[in-house]
């Protein structure tokens, strides 16, 4: 979820937009189409510009998804066996992920969404999340200095691996 509060103070205007989707550019778009109307500015399609610029950018995203290959180093193999790599990993604000080994395969289990570990090099994963609009995500294990899994990265988080007591 995300919040925008502007403040107009010369206007006496205040605008509260909140989106049930985060990283959503919505709740921008929403308050400056409301304070163009509340304000008395001339009307301008910030919506309409915005799907244009969507759009414009898609062309490049197909282009980045045909030449995804360019900074894969081929022929690599993980450090570990696959089940060794498999535990859960938490970060505090994004929660646990699980990793599963099954049938020489990982599994990766975050937010009630289940998806395929496909291997890209060394000891990073692609993972196909549930829902096609995610996309994919790159995933990285990364070893403490005795060589063993102690945290994966993804999306921008580092997710520490859990440790049985």
């Amino acid at each position: 979820f995300s919040a925008l509060v502007s403040l107009f103070p010369n206007d006496r205007v205040g605008i509260v937009v909140l989106v049930n989707k985060n990283a959503s550019p919505l709740h921008g778009l929403v308050t400056l189409t409301v304070a163009d109307r509340v304000l008395g500015l001339e009307h301008k399609d910030w919506i309409g510009e915005a799907a244009a610029r969507r759009d414009r950018a898609q062309v490049f995203i197909e282009q980045g998804e045909e030449n995804k290959d360019l900074f894969r180093v081929k022929g690599t193999k993980p450090t570990r066996k696959l089940a060794e790599l498999a535990g859960e990993y938490a970060q505090p604000g994004y929660g646990v992920v699980e990793v599963r080994a099954e049938k020489g395969k990982l599994t990766m289990v975050y937010n009630d969404m289940t998806m395929p570990l496909e291997h890209w090099h060394y000891d990073t994963f692609r993972a196909q999340w549930d829902a096609k609009w995610r996309g994919t995500a790159l995933v990285t294990f990364i070893l403490d200095s005795a060589g063993q899994p102690s945290r994966l990265e993804m999306l921008g988080g580092s997710f520490e691996r859990e440790t049985e007591e």
